[in-house]
């Protein structure tokens, strides 16, 4: 799973992930970097648990994209938390106490969020 600052949702490639799905039944499509469009199979929510904090994941777009990407506004709105970026690392805290809820590292430019296999 990687932290995406220029997506509008959340992204997973595996309907297993989502807790709860259904089909989709719009017609839009999600216009990826090169402005090739893929198409959008369910839409769900799902928990993307962490070993100290649980966080929820609304409006999951279920699509062929072959990484999960997780949408940095909807994970701040949805879990009322803030995200501090720098060269090699990231840091999620709780937005009220300041409380750290996870840490990641920067790999080869992408902020991947590690965390247990199941669910995104």
């Amino acid at each position: 799973r990687y932290l995406d600052s220029a997506a509008s949702d959340h992204m997973n490639y595996d309907l297993s992930n989502l807790s709860l799905h259904q089909p989709y039944q719009g017609s839009d499509h999600i216009t990826v970097g090169n402005d090739n469009t893929i198409p959008i199979l369910h839409t769900g929510k799902g928990l993307l648990p962490t070993p100290h904090h649980t966080f929820k994941l609304n409006k999951v777009l279920h699509t062929p994209i072959t990484s999960n990407l997780v949408s940095v506004h909807k994970l701040t709105k949805d879990n009322q938390c803030t995200i501090a970026f720098d060269d090699s690392s990231f840091v999620i805290q709780d937005k009220h106490t300041k409380g750290i809820l996870h840490k990641g590292l920067n790999s080869h430019g992408l902020y991947h969020f590690h965390a247990p296999s199941k669910p995104a």
